[in-house]
């Protein structure tokens, strides 16, 4: 769960707060989420800490000492119960952030937010759930190809990529830099669905891909000005033909936008 090597002052903060947590009457269970749970933790990843109390007025009672707990030293702590209720985020020293969660039994996350990893408990409720969420997570996020809608996001980015270009030659630099997140989003889509992933994850990405696939990545975010866009234009049609080759191989699709329709479009980015 935490590498204790590479991580010390990560596993320094996590045990104070087990060890709180553990002494306090009413906890029933302690579960970790996030990188945590799925072993990906870095030295900028936070200790994401799930505390299950055994009523609601316990959880109110831990949830009034907040600002007390016996923990590592810390240099600034809120509320972020404007997320989610009973919410607290800890920033400890040297820079360790944990978000902590206080929960009761009736009101335990979906497996939306997992997969998550139980550190102890004294419910079996909490292990069933546990095993619930993560087998859903596991079967939720498996790629399932949507031919339709790839071959609509086909089309849609031809036909965006045109738009921004139109107003790239406008002048309208600062309106195409920003219509761009439209475009980069479909490639960066089609990349998670080509790893076998449910969605696209920066971090995830920029920790397992090689350096010169992130480098073209990079130039998907152009500044507004006519060379930036143009350069930013022709890395996304390469990236995306590629990724068209590729998808059509897999699964035998049959792409709407012609070949003489894709050469147009980029004869109208070198206009630029």
């Amino acid at each position: 769960m935490l590498d204790t090597v590479n991580l010390p002052e990560h596993r320094r903060v996590f045990d104070s707060l087990l060890r709180h947590f553990r002494n306090i009457d009413g906890v029933i269970g302690l579960f970790v989420s996030g990188s945590q749970a799925t072993g990906e933790m870095d030295e900028q990843s936070d200790l994401d800490l799930g505390v299950v109390l055994d009523s609601q007025k316990i959880r109110n009672a831990v949830w009034s000492k907040r600002w007390n707990w016996a923990t590592e030293p810390w240099f600034h702590r809120f509320d972020a119960d404007h997320i989610k209720e009973y919410f607290v985020i800890y920033l400890f020293e040297p820079c360790v952030k944990a978000d902590i969660n206080l929960y009761i039994e009736e009101d335990l996350p979906g497996w939306k937010g997992g997969p998550f990893q139980l550190i102890w408990t004294k419910s079996d409720r909490l292990e069933e759930w546990c095993q619930v969420s993560n087998d859903k997570v596991r079967r939720e996020n498996r790629p399932t190809p949507n031919e339709e809608l790839l071959i609509h996001e086909d089309e849609r980015l031809w036909a965006w990529l045109v738009y921004v270009v139109l107003h790239t030659k406008r002048g309208e630099y600062y309106s195409a830099a920003w219509s761009f997140a439209d475009l980069r989003n479909i490639v960066e889509k089609w990349h998670a669905y080509l790893q076998g992933e449910h969605k696209f994850t920066p971090r995830q990405f920029e920790q397992r891909m090689p350096s010169h696939l992130t480098r073209r990545f990079a130039t998907l975010f152009p500044q507004p000005t006519r060379n930036s866009l143009k350069k930013a234009y022709y890395n996304l049609a390469e990236l995306h033909e590629e990724q068209r080759r590729e998808i059509g191989s897999r699964l035998g699709l049959t792409w709407k936008i012609s070949e003489y329709g894709i050469c147009r479009v980029k004869d109208m980015i070198g206009e630029i």
